[in-house]
């Protein structure tokens, strides 16, 4: 697992609306990351915020911000039990 496989993910998180779906019919955090390990980007918790932090430096304005922390969110509410629906 690797800091990358998560700056990966928010990438593809925010490009790939298929994956967006996808990744919200899961109905488990073990299968959300059991799917990520299977595409290649499989990351730990402490990975994501890594990326998350070097990746806000790259934001150009607001609107960016808004939207990686948006991707974070969406990504810890995938990985909490009880809000897959």
């Amino acid at each position: 697992m690797s800091i990358q496989n998560a700056i990966n993910f928010f990438e593809a998180y925010t490009d790939d609306e298929k994956l967006r779906t996808y990744l919200g019919m899961l109905k488990s955090p073990q299968k959300v990351r059991s799917f990520l390990e299977e595409m290649d980007m499989g990351f730990y918790d402490e990975e994501l915020e890594e990326a998350y932090n070097l990746l806000l430096l790259r934001c150009n304005d607001e609107a960016d911000h808004n939207v990686l922390t948006q991707v974070k969110v969406s990504y810890i509410e995938l990985i909490t039990e009880g809000l897959n629906y």
